[in-house]
Formats: C-alpha cells, structure tokens, sequence
C-alpha cells in the first residue's frame, strides 16, 4: 500500500484537493466500468437479436398448415412410435413435444401413459383436445413456443420427440441437451426423423438438408453408454398427406 507523506506546511486544502483527485479518480473507474457494462450488453442484445431471427427464419406457418378438415398426419400415432414403443417406460409420466395435432399424445394416453404434450400452433392445439375428447382420454396439452421452453423445469420417465425438424442448426445440440435434462434418471429419451436421403424421396419432412438428422446428431453429444439404439433405415409410412411414401428415417433412443 502506498503511503502520503504531509509536511507542517500543507494545508487543510490540500487534503481536500487531494480527496478531490482521488474521488474523481474513483469516478473515472466507474465511468470506465459502466461503459464496459454498456458494451456488453449492446452485444448480448446483438446476439439474441441474431438468435431470434434465426429462429423465426426457420419457423413456417403452421396454423396455416393445420387449417384443413383432415388431420395433416393423420389420427393413427406415428409408425415410429409403435415401432418403439416398449423401450419406453411402462405407463410413465411422458412428454411428448412437437406434438401436433395429437396422434401420438392420444396414443400414449390410451395405453396408460400420463402425457403432457407441447405445441405452438393454436389450430393444432385444438385439433389435438377435440381428438383426446373423441377417444375419452386425458392429455395435458401446453400452448407454448417451443424456444421458450425451460426443459429442466420438470423432469420426465419418457420425451418423444417425432419429426420436429425446425430447429436451426445452430441450436440443435442445445436442444438435445435440453431434452437430455428434462429425462429422468432411469428414463428414455426416443427422438425421430428424417435423414439427408429423405431430401430425394420428397414424401414429408423439410427440404432443408440442415435440418435433417444424422448418426452423428446424436454420437457427438451423447455417450455411448447412453445411446441405446441408433438405427437409419428406409420404410414406407402413410401418415396422413404431410407423411407419405418411402421415406429415410433415423431412430434414436437413449436411456439414462
């Protein structure tokens, strides 16, 4: 620590003026603090402005998608989710995202399962409480954007999550991630869609090939331990006029 030393001759004032400095200083430091503050904050509004229009750039219409007589994927669940159906857990409390119109939230609640179910699309969320309604079952149905989503806010025994290719690629890993937390210990996180191949059958799914899955999706952010099945296939599915024809699909099922 520097010492001030003061001879007999200097004054009352000079303290003051001394004072004086050393505040001003103080005040150059805060001054030179609040810009920083300033600087960081114009950029973090920078980022999330950026970050939001990546979102919206890859959101489409869909309450403009939805709004046809029929159910755009059909009533039947997907043939995915029958495909896989036993590696989750046996009646669990279950979120399935994305969901739609509700195929396979019914689904579940029919076989037993307690199923929370999100979606964004007001018209969708209709159609999917007048389909439980037609089958007596009971699904907890969220309107919410899915970006806002606070996946770590409740835990599940399962998340389905089928065809929900709108992510932008730059969020995708956060996205699994955020599924990953919001599985239960014990729990099974069963993810499907399309692959790159899908892009030359054209029978559903984006035509963005950013947006398709890969093996390495799901190698590159889940241990090995994890992953309990990884599988790319080919199949023929009739899912209503969005899902139809041969198709190149990619199912992935981790337990924790």
């Amino acid at each position: 620590m520097a010492c001030l030393l003061f001879g007999k001759g200097d004054t009352a004032e000079t303290l003051k003026m001394i004072g004086a400095d050393i505040k001003i200083d103080k005040k150059k430091d805060k001054r030179e603090t609040d810009l920083e503050k300033a600087t960081r904050k114009a950029a973090e509004a920078q980022e999330s402005s950026i970050s939001k229009s990546l979102k919206k750039g890859f959101k489409m219409d869909w309450d403009a998608r939805y709004s046809i007589d029929d159910y755009l994927f059909g009533k039947d669940p997907a043939q995915a989710l029958l495909r896989n159906e036993e590696h989750l857990v046996v009646k669990g409390n279950t979120l399935v995202i994305a969901d739609g119109e509700g195929r396979n939230s019914v689904y579940l609640a029919k076989k037993g399962f307690k199923v929370t179910a999100t979606d964004n699309s007001t018209v969708a969320h209709q159609k999917a409480k007048a389909l439980a309604n037609s089958q007596n079952v009971e699904v907890n149905y969220k309107l919410e954007d899915f970006f806002d989503i606070n996946w770590s806010e409740t835990q599940y025994d399962n998340v389905v999550g089928i065809c929900f290719q709108f992510i932008p690629p730059n969020l995708i890993d956060d996205v699994l991630m955020g599924l990953r937390s919001a599985t239960k210990k014990g729990g099974t996180l069963f993810i499907h869609g399309y692959t790159p191949d899908q892009l030359s059958y054209g029978t559903g799914g984006p035509k963005d090939i950013s947006l398709m899955y890969t093996k390495d999706t799901f190698t590159r952010l889940f241990h090995h331990s994890e992953i309990f099945k990884l599988e790319v296939y080919e199949a023929t599915i009739h899912e209503g006029v969005g899902h139809s024809g041969k198709s190149a699909m990619i199912d992935f099922i981790a337990k924790f």
